[in-house]
């Protein structure tokens, strides 16, 4: 089961946003990232750009109550990706290389299970 339809299972119309991405690679991974991008759940579109960024992606977050969960767990995914040096999105507090998130995604994991507890 794909990471996607894992978060709309049971789900009824439920409404999505595009979130848009920039990534940043190490030369010459250029087309290894496309590829692998373009192989993953929820991005609809991916454009390259010329200057300082090389991609802008589109990706499908469901409008839950958990949008930053969703695309903090998205750009965890995406810095599994070899290649990838910076992944900036507006939504999200500073620019970061892809380590970072799974640090970043533990936090938020940490922070919505203690809310919920409470």
């Amino acid at each position: 089961m794909s990471l996607f339809s894992k978060l709309f299972k049971g789900k009824k119309r439920l409404k999505i946003k595009a979130f848009p991405i920039l990534i940043k690679t190490i030369p010459h991974s250029e087309w290894y990232v496309w590829h692998e991008i373009t192989m993953m759940d929820g991005v609809y579109n991916i454009y390259p750009l010329l200057g300082e960024w090389d991609f802008i992606l589109m990706v499908n977050i469901p409008l839950d109550g958990y949008e930053r969960y969703h695309l903090y767990y998205f750009c965890y995914w995406l810095g599994k990706i070899k290649g990838i040096s910076y992944i900036y999105s507006l939504d999200l507090p500073e620019l970061l290389p892809p380590q970072k998130f799974a640090k970043f995604f533990r936090e938020i994991e940490n922070s919505s299970n203690s809310s919920i507890s409470q």
